[in-house]
């Protein structure tokens, strides 16, 4: 009987994260696209830049990991 009441709490907290997470994530973008327009008033020019290096940063590095991922693994399995 405990067990059940903890998993029903552990559910009923896992559906309120998922009906809250579209909300935290269109708030998340709100403050980012804020801070963003903060750091270009600041900054002008290489706020821009140095966002931009950081996205294209970013986008190499998921670019690599699914390479690796889907490439090379499979190939280290028929070694063995």
């Amino acid at each position: 009987m405990m067990i059940s009441l903890g998993v029903k709490d552990r559910l009923q907290k896992l559906m309120q994260w998922v009906r809250n997470a579209p909300r935290e994530l269109w708030r998340s973008i709100r403050n980012y696209r804020e801070n963003y327009r903060k750091g270009v008033e600041k900054y002008g020019i290489w706020w821009t830049i140095f966002t931009l290096s950081m996205w294209s940063l970013i986008t190499i590095f998921i670019g690599t990991t699914l390479i690796v991922l889907f490439y090379y693994l499979p190939r280290t399995q028929l070694v063995f």
